[in-house]
């Protein structure tokens, strides 16, 4: 079963936790977060942030819940769950995405829409291609045209992109218009151009991960290289920095192109609330994932978590772990020791 870390838990952390205790006794006295959990690897329920079980693991699935509601499936249909175990609204949809600025994706037969938090119908299911809302702004596709609604339904903006439409991220989106990478601002004016052969990810804290040929950097939103492409895979930015793969080990970069953390990491996380979670290598690399031809995937032995100068915080000793939230992190069975 999984279970929750939080600062106090770590005997390393006798200092750490004078400066965050606060925040996370708030949290555990709140009630209101729920944490994905499996039994078995194959029915689901939630528990709260004291480890107490919000509801029975009977789900064929669930997702980690936004906005007080968790995303659930039985039978292949999909519903949402309060904090209290209950459902809030029916599993009645064929698919549906989890909450996000009040409303979620919902699919009904062979069309998507968006309902509120009551389980409304608030902006109707006509649409063959609806995203999360990002920004206060959706993309959508109705009939052959993409375009950006808001909340209610209106067209913020008809979609300039030719292909590959993206959706909105700090306040930009990334497209491509022809045989151009372009950015957009929420107006629709186009704020960048990258040159040819550029791919773009999606913005956070003003730039964005680009590929060219088979390195990757960051631009800003005006198409501008802030950061040159000389990693061989690249992250967003949180929190002032960025996960960056150099040699087949993962470090973390500042937004002026300078490697805080060196590489030394099998796999990172997202800087959250001031820790990093971060998987320790393999002794024996020929245990790595082959996927395919010049694709493969670098085991790690043991999760822990660094804080933003590298310096370890909480020991590497988990199975599988995930980024903190709200002062508390998930994680799934403690590693094989070395001793």
């Amino acid at each position: 079963m999984k279970s929750l870390v939080n600062y106090h838990q770590s005997n390393m952390l006798a200092c750490f936790c004078l400066l965050f205790g606060i925040c996370c006794s708030n949290v555990l006295s709140e009630g209101g977060a729920m944490f994905p959990i499996t039994l078995n690897h194959k029915t689901w329920g939630y528990m709260d942030a004291s480890g107490k079980q919000l509801c029975p693991c009977n789900y064929d699935n669930a997702l980690p819940a936004t906005e007080g509601l968790g995303c659930v499936w039985l039978d292949k249909k999909v519903g949402f769950i309060d904090a209290t175990g209950k459902v809030q609204i029916p599993l009645v949809y064929d698919h549906a995405e989890p909450f996000s600025d009040g409303r979620a994706v919902v699919k009904i037969k062979d069309r998507f829409g968006y309902i509120d938090s009551q389980g409304s119908l608030v902006i109707p299911a006509k649409y063959s291609v609806a995203l999360t809302f990002s920004d206060g702004l959706a993309l959508v596709k109705y009939e052959d045209a993409h375009a950006y609604i808001d909340r209610f339904g209106n067209e913020a903006l008809a979609s300039p992109f030719t292909s590959r439409h993206g959706g909105f991220h700090d306040g930009h989106a990334v497209g491509r218009l022809n045989d151009a990478s372009v950015v957009i601002d929420k107006s629709g004016k186009i704020t960048g151009e990258a040159r040819s052969g550029t791919h773009m990810s999606y913005f956070s804290e003003g730039l964005c991960p680009i590929e060219i040929g088979d390195r990757m950097g960051y631009m800003n939103t005006r198409c501008e290289i802030v950061i040159k492409p000389e990693f061989d895979s690249a992250h967003i930015f949180s929190e002032g920095l960025a996960g960056v793969k150099v040699g087949g080990k993962w470090g973390f970069t500042d937004r002026n192109g300078k490697l805080v953390i060196q590489p030394r990491y099998a796999k990172v996380g997202y800087c959250r609330e001031g820790l990093i979670r971060v998987g320790l290598p393999e002794d024996n690399p020929s245990t790595d994932i082959t996927l395919g031809e010049g694709f493969s995937v670098t085991r790690a032995k043991a999760y822990g978590y660094i804080d933003k100068s590298g310096k370890l915080q909480i020991a590497a000793s988990f199975e599988m772990t995930e980024d903190f939230r709200d002062g508390l992190a998930l994680h799934s069975g403690r590693a094989a020791s070395d001793t």
